[in-house]
């Protein structure tokens, strides 16, 4: 899913004629924004659920952790897609047809704003 969702910001992006940095660099920042809603959405869900902290009380004490662990995953994230992975995509992806590459930008959106507005409804419930 996030092999996909890298791809078609990807491929946006070089159809822009944007420099292949440039794509990479914004197509692993989506992916690591789809992963920390997914992430969040796993939190909130499991907290509607026992109705209780999921954190460990030091990790809300202490933001600098959180600010570093925020920090190593976008650049994990960055470094996951190498130049072979990118053109694995590729290769996979340019050879499908339908739905997939027709209507990619839509597909993505709702992998990413459908868990996001149940973030923020099971957050305001909470």
């Amino acid at each position: 899913m996030y092999g996909y969702i890298f791809w078609v910001i990807y491929e946006r992006n070089r159809l822009k004629d944007k420099s292949e940095w440039l794509s990479r660099n914004n197509a692993s920042g989506v992916v690591f924004f789809a992963l920390f809603i997914h992430v969040v959405l796993v939190i909130q869900v499991v907290k509607a659920f026992y109705g209780r902290k999921t954190l460990p009380k030091y990790l809300h004490v202490n933001n600098a952790i959180l600010t570093i662990i925020f920090l190593g995953s976008i650049y994990l994230v960055y470094l996951y897609f190498t130049k072979a992975r990118i053109t694995k995509l590729q290769r996979k992806y340019e050879t499908k047809e339908g739905i997939l590459t027709d209507n990619g930008a839509l597909i993505v959106a709702l992998l990413i704003f459908v868990p996001l507005v149940t973030v923020v409804t099971l957050g305001w419930t909470s």
